[in-house]
């Protein structure tokens, strides 16, 4: 599904890079990052870009501090394996 609104694009693309980071980027790597935001024609003046890297300072926070992927429930298998028959009992002699 395409984003409708550009701070979609914008949060999606945060993430992204801070994930890209592994949460750890320098200034020029910010810079770029930047360029790259404007390169899809959002313009961003130096109070955007404040909070552009308050967005990014707290993804980068989120990312340090939970698990990095979801931990999902194991899936039930579809079809069991079948439970071995009994034997009868052995007749004794």
């Amino acid at each position: 599904m395409a984003e409708s609104y550009n701070i979609q694009q914008i949060s999606r693309l945060a993430a992204n890079f801070v994930v890209k980071q592994r949460g750890n980027w320098t200034h020029e790597q910010w810079e770029h990052f930047c360029s790259s935001i404007m390169d899809l024609q959002i313009p961003l003046n130096e109070n955007d870009s404040r909070h552009l890297g308050l967005l990014l300072e707290s993804l980068k926070a989120l990312y340090l501090s939970v698990p990095k992927k979801i931990k999902t429930a194991k899936k039930k298998t579809a079809a069991k394996a079948k439970a071995k028959p009994k034997t009868p009992p052995k007749a004794s002699a």
